[in-house]
């Protein structure tokens, strides 16, 4: 196990969560953007593919790379829910946990490949 590639992607994973976030957040005007349909459309399938290359870049963890995606999301939609909406914030936290199941999917499905890639 390499401790340094395994932060490395961490910090990867995380800052690619948070600027996919922050993006549709800036191309919408919306800063909730999880039920935004800008955010299903583009968003979500962006952060699949970049868990993706990063499970086959980095096939150790491949669970913690979609995880730490969706919890850095998690925690902007924590920082920035607007002002008396804080009822539906466990409900976006949710939404987040649930969509975590796409992005580990697609982390191991880059460790698949990566093996797949090795074996030849």
């Amino acid at each position: 196990m390499n401790t340094q590639a395994t932060i490395l992607t961490i910090l990867l994973a995380a800052c690619a969560g948070a600027a996919v976030w922050l993006g549709i957040a800036l191309v919408t005007g919306e800063p909730a953007n999880w039920g935004n349909p800008s955010y299903v459309n583009y968003g979500l399938p962006v952060c699949a593919l970049l868990c993706a290359a990063l499970g086959f870049l980095e096939p150790e963890h491949p669970w913690a790379w979609g995880l730490v995606m969706m919890v850095s999301q998690g925690m902007l939609l924590a920082l920035t829910v607007p002002q008396g909406q804080h009822a539906l914030l466990l409900t976006g936290l949710g939404t987040m946990a649930l969509l975590a199941v796409p992005t580990v999917a697609a982390a191991y499905a880059g460790k698949g490949m990566r093996a797949l890639v090795a074996a030849d």
